[in-house]
């Protein structure tokens, strides 16, 4: 792997992973380098061994800001965890700032007051804003995503519990609160594994304010699953997590959320044609069940869906009819 490392500790490190973005990694820097602000920065770049002009952009950047731009360019490929995990153990900063290479930030105030911020406030590990989101299928923005309620803070059961998640490209955080486990390099959510261990040690702070873009499009990590493997991808998580912790979130983790997350599995496998893996992960959703009664009548309803999904798809046909009929 080759390196290239400034040689001051700045106060935060930009940490961004980039594969084939070669359509929007200029962006996505010219966005970084745009920051006006009163300290230092680095930005720490790992390209995942792009097979398009990726890494020849990256290069032609760092040319012209040696001092601020550490390339991590490996022989070998790393995958989405293994990349993000080999840069934040190369970022120097106090904070880090997260940015992947297909999405970028609209505002060049957006470092300065989210670092503001986490010094003026010691029991926040996270500062998060909204994003506006943009769908490459569609070439247009699809509108700014927020949080209800507006500014807040947010603990680790909010997390677990998915009623918030920060956007990546959103997130600046304290470094150093713990050591990045091996572990993560398995998962493709690594920055959701990142959230609940910070959320573990402090709160997770919304800004009610628009700083950046997430872009949707077929080459994104997440945009571009199917929806079967995000839900695979949030159970492995959550297994990891509550490993890490000793299980001291077993309760809530094991019979609460893995239920709800085997039923939205099992759905999602039944509408991609895979009906093997539908039931597997109905049969698991019924493992759990006997511990909270909340989701017995999504159970039955998916177990319907799954076992006699003509009769389902007729009935519900017959009664649209219907009320188109009475409607009319």
């Amino acid at each position: 792997m080759q390196n290239s490392q400034p040689e001051s500790r700045p106060k935060v490190s930009v940490a961004m992973i980039t594969y084939n973005h070669e359509q929007f990694i200029e962006q996505a820097l010219d966005s970084v380098l745009m920051q006006q602000v009163d300290f230092d920065y680095e930005i720490v770049i790992g390209d995942d061994l792009s097979q398009d002009r990726t890494r020849e952009i990256l290069l032609d950047y760092h040319a012209r800001h040696p001092e601020k731009i550490h390339l991590l360019l490996y022989e070998t490929k790393q995958g989405p965890g293994g990349n993000i995990y080999q840069v934040l153990n190369n970022c120097q900063g106090e904070y880090i700032a997260l940015l992947e290479g297909d999405d970028y930030w609209t505002s060049p105030e957006k470092l300065q007051v989210q670092v503001n911020y986490l010094d003026l406030h010691a029991q926040c590990a996270l500062c998060s804003h909204n994003v506006n989101i943009y769908s490459e299928y569609e070439q247009r923005y699809l509108g700014e995503e927020r949080v209800k309620g507006g500014s807040a803070s947010y603990r680790l059961e909010d997390l677990l519990n998915f009623n918030f998640m920060p956007r990546t490209g959103a997130s600046v955080y304290r470094n150093y609160l713990f050591q990045l486990p091996e572990w993560i390099k398995q998962l493709s959510n690594v920055d959701f594994a990142i959230f609940l261990m910070l959320a573990h040690e402090g709160t997770i702070d919304y800004i009610d304010r628009c700083y950046g873009v997430y872009r949707i499009h077929a080459g994104g990590i997440w945009s571009g699953k199917q929806r079967s493997k995000s839900f695979l991808n949030a159970i492995n998580l959550l297994q990891a997590i509550n490993i890490h912790y000793n299980k001291k979130y077993n309760k809530f983790i094991k019979f609460f959320k893995f239920q709800e997350l085997h039923l939205a599995a099992s759905r999602a496998f039944f509408d991609e044609g895979d009906r093997e893996n539908a039931v597997f992960h109905l049969c698991h959703a019924y493992r759990y069940a006997r511990f909270g009664k909340h989701n017995n009548f999504l159970l039955m309803k998916v177990t319907f869906f799954v076992y006699a999904n003509p009769v389902y798809r007729y009935f519900r046909s017959l009664f649209r009819t219907i009320k188109q009929i009475r409607a009319r």
